[in-house]
This record gives structure tokens, C-alpha cells and sequence, in this order.
């Protein structure tokens, strides 16, 4: 009984809830290779997150042409495939939060830092943060998650005070993590 009290006065074991929680995000399923850091500390779970590179994503998409009744491969723009990032990483973001709130209710914020590997000058690769945002669990279970297909990720991540710039040409501007 001691132990027991202990226990629900000390809260849940940050041990535990990590373990628990990078199993829950292991067995996700993503169409890139999507590598996540954690860091949880008093209830404020901390993301750092390895996004797919824009070279990743799909550079034409099929079309169907009625008066052959065939589909056609048609090339993307760079801006269209710029926005399509933009949008995927949106959404990898909201999955990210939503399995971690679903974890377990002792994590009280969500913090996600996102990053991706961008070719400078010099030809080498550096880390650019392009993407950030914090949610409390007050925040998120104000949102009506059963209208999931009327959510538009990026709007509702902005909604949250997300830092989510671009330039004209959809490119992602670089951000400040979070700590």
C-alpha cells in the first residue's frame, strides 16, 4: 500500500510512458523513413523529428484522359510539389501529437520540432527546422477529431500557433526549435 502511494504521488514513471510511448510511434506506418527523437519531462513531451525530404515525394501523379478513356503519368510542378510537402508534413505533425496524447493523459503538452535536410552552398547537407508547434491537451480535445476529413492539418496546426512559413514558391522557410 506504501508503494501504492507512493506511486500516485510521485505520478506515472517517465521510464514506462517513453517505452510506451516510442513502441505507439514505432508501429506506425509511414510512407517515408520518419525518425523521432522524445524527450518528456514533467508532462511536456518534447518531439524532434527527422522529416522525408522533399525529393521524396511524388514528382507526377496520374490523370484520365475521357476522350481516350485512359490514364495518363502527367510531370508536377516544383510548387505543386512543394504545397503536396507542406501538406504531408502538416499531417505527420497531427498524427505525431494525436498518438501521443492517446498514450496516456499524464502527457499534458505536445511539442514538436521538425526538421529536414536541405543541400547549401557548399554542397553539403545541413539541418533546417521548418516547422513547430506546442499543443496542450486542453487545446487538442477541443477538436472535433469524428469530422476527421474536414480537418485541414495546416490550417489547424496554424490555428494552434504553429510556425509553418513558406515563400511564393510553397518552399518551407527555416524555423527556431523548440526546447
Amino acid at each position: 500500500m506504501r508503494w501504492r502511494a507512493e506511486m500516485a504521488n510521485n505520478g506515472p514513471d517517465q521510464e514506462s510512458l517513453e517505452n510506451a510511448l516510442l513502441q505507439s510511434l514505432g508501429q506506425l506506418d509511414w510512407p517515408h523513413e520518419t525518425n523521432i527523437a522524445i524527450s518528456l519531462r514533467q508532462g511536456r513531451l518534447l518531439l524532434d523529428v527527422d522529416l522525408p525530404e522533399i525529393e521524396d515525394m511524388p514528382s507526377s501523379q496520374w490523370t484520365a484522359d475521357r476522350r481516350s478513356l485512359q490514364l495518363a503519368l502527367k510531370p508536377l510542378s516544383k510548387q505543386k510539389i512543394a504545397f503536396c510537402y507542406v501538406d504531408h508534413v502538416c499531417s505527420l505533425i497531427l498524427r505525431l501529437i494525436g498518438h501521443s496524447m492517446a498514450t496516456s493523459t499524464a502527457i499534458e503538452t505536445v511539442a514538436v520540432s521538425a526538421y529536414t535536410q536541405r543541400k547549401i552552398s557548399s554542397g553539403q547537407s545541413e539541418d533546417d527546422y521548418v516547422a513547430t508547434v506546442e499543443i496542450s491537451r486542453t487545446a487538442w480535445d477541443q477538436i472535433d477529431r469524428r469530422a476527421v476529413d474536414e480537418i485541414d492539418p495546416q490550417n489547424l496546426l496554424r490555428r494552434h500557433g504553429a510556425r509553418i512559413e513558406t515563400n511564393g514558391r510553397g518552399i518551407f522557410l527555416v524555423q527556431q526549435p523548440l526546447q
